[in-house]
């Protein structure tokens, strides 16, 4: 064990970028994740957090910087820890997400993939749902990252328009804020229960949907992940198709439309609030509420599965059941690389291959990234 400690400011030569928004260093054998900084730069960074294997550290001063390396707008950038990203240029960015992406295949599914990022447009105020605290006093902010502790903060730039931080509201609260593309604005403080539906546009599909419910929060993301999934799923008429972890049925209407009278589209969601969305909304798409892994075991057969997981990607079973079901192809939008490359190699195992992988710079100025795997019976 080094001699190192919480506190410590250390000069260090930063290597290749890390998922989370860390680059990595050593120092007397010790790996450290470092916030704030690029590869190939030299930097004082100061160490926020310890365990026996690694330790975390945020960039303090730039002693080398790299040419990649921009000003950042924001008084907040890396207090808040938002945006792991800010101080980099944009489509320099956009090629670290898509290393990221391809370590992580490498190291978890032991495929080697290239995958260019694309870009979304909008690279400030596109938060269309953002969350806020406040502190004692009401002033509202954003919590320091990997702590309680609350930076009142007078405007996000990755915020929308409709989801800037009030200025002042109840002390110790937590607030919510919704712009949805229909012009809806809602807010409302955590603890409450949000009873407001808001309307949003894709193409000329319009969803009524609970304020609450999951949205992609990037405006251009839903018309462009409905293209791309749809695209991959490669849908015939006939073809039955089952959109598991399916929200309030994004998917799902542009599948409907695809696979005509003589086939069926099935969304599988464990939300109440989104399963009444997509009743309401299209009634034509049967809904399937619950446990997706449990509903999926009655299942005897479909023709393509559309995949949009939580972060924590699929569980076994669900994997187990998709290999039993055998769909001829499967169509995968995940917002956690390691856990798409996770149950890509799990697809594997089951028989299918790897086909195509695409991915979106749905969140600009941070770590995150949105990929779209499609899988083919091998």
């Amino acid at each position: 064990m080094t001699g190192i400690q919480v506190g410590d400011r250390l000069t260090l030569s930063l290597g290749k970028p890390a998922s989370g928004g860390f680059n990595v260093s050593r120092h007397e054998g010790l790996v450290i994740f470092v916030r704030g900084g690029l590869e190939g730069e030299e930097v004082e960074a100061r160490i926020e957090s310890l365990t026996k294997n690694f330790a975390r550290a945020i960039t303090e001063r730039v002693i080398q910087g790299s040419p990649q390396r921009i000003e950042t707008p924001c008084n907040y950038v890396h207090l808040c820890g938002g945006c792991d990203f800010q101080h980099i240029e944009i489509d320099h960015q956009r090629l670290i997400k898509g290393e990221i992406i391809r370590e992580q295949f490498l190291r978890i599914a032991k495929i080697d993939v290239q995958v260019e990022v694309q870009d979304l447009g909008k690279h400030f105020g596109w938060r269309t749902r953002q969350n806020y605290a406040s502190n004692s006093a009401g002033e509202v902010g954003m919590r320091i990252w990997r702590s309680n502790e609350i930076i009142p903060i007078d405007k996000c730039l990755i915020a929308s328009e409709g989801t800037q931080p009030p200025r002042k509201t109840e002390p110790h609260s937590e607030i919510f804020l919704v712009e949805s593309s229909g012009g809806d604005r809602v807010a409302w403080l955590g603890g409450n229960e949000i009873d407001q539906k808001i309307v949003e546009n894709v193409g000329s599909n319009k969803f009524e949907i609970a304020a609450d419910s999951f949205w992609q929060i990037h405006p251009n993301a839903p018309a462009v992940f409905s293209s791309a999934v749809i695209k991959v799923a490669d849908l015939q008429p006939g073809d039955h198709v089952l959109d598991l972890y399916g929200g309030s049925g994004l998917f799902a209407v542009h599948a409907l439309g695809l696979v005509g009278e003589s086939g069926r589209v099935e969304v599988f969601e464990h939300s109440i609030d989104a399963i009444e969305s997509v009743k309401a909304n299209y009634p034509a798409i049967k809904v399937r509420p619950g446990d997706v892994a449990k509903n999926l075991r009655e299942v005897k057969f479909c023709n393509v599965v559309i995949l949009d997981p939580p972060r924590t990607g699929v569980s076994a079973e669900v994997i187990k059941q998709l290999g039993r079901i055998k769909p001829r192809k499967i169509a995968y939008l995940s917002c956690e690389p390691s856990t798409l490359a996770r149950d890509a190699k799990s697809l594997s195992e089951c028989g299918y291959q790897l086909i195509s992988l695409e991915a979106f710079d749905a969140f600009p100025q941070t770590a995150h990234v949105e990929t779209l795997a499609g899988f083919a019976l091998a």
